[in-house]
């Protein structure tokens, strides 16, 4: 058995979304402001499991938008010991 990202059934299931995913399962985006540091920390960890970054000019599909700041609610985990 094969995995699809949820994106990719969100997107081929179109108008159909609503009978077949519940509302709050669904995909939804999130923006946030934090200092810089943590951008560049979050784009090498990206980098780092081959995942990148997203273009610059990459839009939010959605006009609501978080205001809390990322360092207010998540916190770094701890390293595993060697």
């Amino acid at each position: 058995m094969s995995f699809w990202p949820q994106e990719a059934i969100e997107s081929a299931l179109g108008a159909d979304i609503a009978d077949a995913i519940p509302e709050l399962l669904r995909l939804g985006n999130l923006e946030v402001r934090i200092a810089r540091l943590e951008i560049v920390a979050l784009k090498r960890l990206a980098e780092r499991d081959g995942r990148g970054a997203p273009p610059r000019d990459a839009k939010p599909r959605q006009d609501r938008r978080s205001r809390i700041p990322f360092s207010t609610w998540a916190r770094p985990q701890s390293a595993p010991s060697p």
